[in-house]
């Protein structure tokens, strides 16, 4: 494709609205609380038995992060986030056949989770490469998908086992997010140099003045632009760093009780007379 520097619809903005729907896709996941007092009552398990799903579904879901970036950086997102999405989705469906707990540790727990790295690692890559100008923004805009997708899906997650039962809810979650998300992937593209197009903001002239805050920013003729002199990180080289594990600790520590409240905060809110559409409301 001829290189064009104004093209009249920048076709990054078509990758923030698929990194968004793949950031959203966590929302899926946040519904677990919402099914919760529906396995308990199918099956009978105590609350600890049945958190411990969410459990082993986080210990799989940061192994995925690794599996996802790597096939990212490989593949490119294209085939990372179809693979994800089968996960997902192929998990969700099988979910919904469930009739002991190993099951379910087996399909949500870790089918269901291997698909869950598409969330973080994949669409911020993946945007920031499509903007030099604007990257926080749109960063932003991308990753708020997460939010979103809880507030969105936990009360249709609820619609749905009311209307049909958690069985079929699961089946439902599951195919639908897999084909949109299928279909969202098949519109991503690794960088803009493979349609022929430049960064947004890369040509702008701001950006070639040295007094400019993004000043410098030079192209290595392989999708990733960066400002002039900055250092190309290879994990073995990052996971050396003490900024690493700081960065590392500051997100562990800030999603560990956050995940310890957000498995029971529905249960227990219908315990104290709550309605659970309320709470699915306040999910977020």
């Amino acid at each position: 494709m001829k290189e064009r520097d104004k093209p009249v619809f920048f076709y990054g903005w078509i990758i923030v609205a698929a990194g968004f729907m793949s950031a959203m896709s966590y929302g899926l996941f946040y519904t677990f609380g919402v099914f919760f007092k529906s396995l308990q009552a199918e099956f009978g398990w105590s609350r600890a038995l049945t958190a411990s799903v969410s459990s082993v579904h986080l210990v799989v879901y940061a192994i995925s992060g690794i599996m996802i970036g790597r096939i990212t950086d490989k593949y490119g997102p294209r085939v990372a986030l179809t693979i994800g999405a089968f996960f997902i989705g192929i998990g969700l469906i099988l979910s919904s056949q469930v009739r002991n707990i190993w099951q379910l540790y087996l399909f949500y727990g870790f089918v269901a989770s291997l698909g869950a790295g598409v969330v973080y690692s994949l669409p911020s890559a993946t945007v920031q490469r499509w903007f030099v100008e604007k990257r926080g923004l749109v960063l932003g805009i991308t990753m708020s998908g997460v939010g979103f997708g809880a507030m969105v899906l936990a009360p249709l997650a609820e619609y749905f086992i009311s209307s049909y039962g958690w069985r079929m809810a699961y089946v439902i979650l599951g195919g639908v997010s897999m084909f949109v998300l299928i279909g969202f992937a098949m519109t991503m593209v690794y960088s803009p140099e493979k349609i022929g197009l430049k960064p947004y903001g890369f040509n702008n002239e701001k950006t070639h003045n040295p007094s400019f805050q993004k000043a410098n920013y030079v192209d290595n003729g392989k999708g990733n632009i960066s400002k002039e002199g900055s250092q190309i990180w290879t994990t073995r080289a990052a996971i050396k760093t003490r900024i690493f594990w700081v960065i590392y600790l500051i997100h562990f520590f800030a999603i560990l009780p956050l995940f310890l409240i957000m498995v029971h905060i529905v249960p227990f809110a219908t315990d104290v007379g709550i309605p659970k559409v309320i709470m699915d409301l306040l999910y977020v």
